[in-house]
């Protein structure tokens, strides 16, 4: 077993120090006779809340399956519980040919609403899947989800803190599917899916059902990489389990990765979705598209280029009601110097609206970071950012420069320091939403080694936030902080 504990504490001059806030991290990973297990913990400290679980990640792996605990992001099928994150637990396991997965928890906390504005209920999922390999390159699998807003997490009384709200109602999902996969040989892999999903939007409210499809290629070689999909969700299909899955919608995408060289690798990708799928005439239909293309250079003298372009383009149907694009351009240039590194960083995007609906816009983007071994075992990081907008239609621009700083400087064999900094205008001459303010922040920390397994770091800082508009908003703070991490 081994790991680290780190225990942190930090305080403000702009609260007169009575709300100190804080955080404790711990991190494990070891083994138990045959089987091992990771465990992450990130807990928030503040007045009123002494204990907030903001991140818990448990997870064991053993010969007759895997567990995973706290917060996670389970991957049953596209369609139906993907890309969700949650906090509950799963539990995966596999027999010869057979293999399963059972899973439940929280996906969305509850909020209470106030008498003119709803909240939000807590929602829970729980799902479970089950395939067979039906040959030794075949393999299908069904699953089956439900998942339900808990109406006893918020309050009906108008005089609760933890009121739900004028109108708020619960929502329920639930779905079934089957997807069949395909791998004729290594690193190539042929996916059809298909589910069934119901929604109801109120206990009194009759459900509605609708079907998703989706087709998927993945193919790797050592000179290419390709994945592809072709998915469409009918109008009425809702999956709380896969918020990127959106109904009533049809997308294809492509990516594809070549490496003809060591030093070269061309990026090419596109995506396109069109809704509407019923034409109905009072739906604007729209048609979004996205092409990437990207280019990356790495060479043997520590030089690496990467260049890219990308173009997105929104369209409807009556085009008078949406028709805009987007062109981006970026150029990256890193170049190393023994153990120093310099990289250089400029974007130009253009936004252009047809129908004049929106304004069009001019944004560049120049970025500069280097870092810098000095000698005394110092290190000094430099970064710069500005990026400007200008408004082609009232002439107005917005302007943004950061510059930070850093330095660190061993002060013995038990101490060490490090000073860093960031300062950052900016200003809008638009006469809607001027802007005119400088934030500066000092900060610097001093660490004792106290021992091979305990590391003392005390720190003092400095925030000055100068707003010229909003006078309000100009304040001064002095911060004071300490951690203490320990390894074992």
């Amino acid at each position: 077993m081994e790991g680290n504990v780190t225990v942190a504490f930090k305080g403000s001059s702009s609260n007169k120090w009575k709300k100190p806030s804080g955080a404790t991290t711990v991190n494990s990973v070891g083994k138990i006779k045959e089987s091992s297990y990771l465990f992450n913990l990130y807990l928030l400290h503040e007045p009123g809340k002494v204990v907030d679980p903001y991140i818990v990640v448990a997870n064991f792996y053993a010969p007759w399956g895997t567990i995973y605990a706290g917060d996670i992001a389970p991957q049953l099928n596209p369609l139906s519980v993907a890309g969700q994150g949650m906090r509950g637990g799963m539990l995966e396991q596999k027999r010869g040919r057979f293999d399963w997965a059972l899973l439940g928890g929280q996906t969305i906390t509850s909020q209470p609403g106030t008498a003119l504005t709803n909240g939000r209920y807590a929602r829970t999922l729980y799902a479970g899947k089950a395939g067979v390999e039906l040959a030794a390159t075949v393999k299908t699998s069904v699953n089956m989800f439900l998942s339900n807003d808990e109406t006893g997490s918020l309050s009906s009384d108008p005089k609760s803190a933890n009121f739900r709200g004028p109108s708020l109602v619960a929502q329920k999902n639930s779905g079934q599917g089957l997807d069949l996969s395909w791998e004729p040989r290594p690193k190539l892999k042929f996916l059809v899916a298909y589910q069934k999903n119901t929604f109801s939007n109120g206990t009194n409210v009759a459900k509605v059902a609708d079907t998703a499809k989706r087709v998927e290629i993945g193919w790797e070689r050592k000179t290419f990489k390709l994945k592809s999909y072709v998915q469409e969700a009918g109008t009425n299909f809702v999956a709380f389990g896969a918020p990127a899955v959106v109904g009533d919608r049809r997308t294809m995408d492509v990516s594809l990765s070549v490496y003809p060289a060591a030093w070269y690798t061309l990026s090419l990708a596109a995506n396109q979705y069109n809704d509407n799928l019923k034409n109905n005439p009072a739906k604007v239909t729209t048609t979004q598209r996205v092409v990437n293309m990207g280019h990356g250079l790495q060479f043997k003298s520590k030089t690496s280029i990467n260049l890219n372009v990308s173009l997105n383009t929104a369209k409807g149907k009556p085009s008078t009601a949406l028709d805009n694009q987007t062109t981006t351009m970026g150029l990256g240039i890193g170049q190393g110097i023994k153990s120093h590194s310099i990289s250089l960083n400029v974007q130009s995007s253009q936004f252009r609206d047809k129908n004049g609906l929106a304004h069009n816009l001019d944004t560049q983007i120049i970025g500069f970071s280097s870092s810098w071994r000095l000698p005394r075992r110092w290190g000094l990081s430099l970064g710069l950012t500005n990026t400007t907008t200008k408004d082609k239609k009232d002439g107005s621009k917005r302007t943004s420069s950061t510059f930070g700083p850093g330095l660190s400087v061993p002060l013995n064999a038990k101490w060490t320091s490090q000073y860093w900094g960031t300062y950052t205008a900016t200003k809008n001459t638009s006469p809607a939403f001027p802007a005119d303010s400088t934030s500066l922040s000092v900060n610097s920390e001093f660490t004792w080694a106290r021992t091979p397994q305990n590391n003392l770091t005390f720190g003092v800082g400095g925030n000055r936030v100068k707003d010229k508009i909003i006078a309000a908003n100009t304040t001064k703070e002095i911060t004071a902080s300490f951690r203490c991490s320990y390894s074992f």
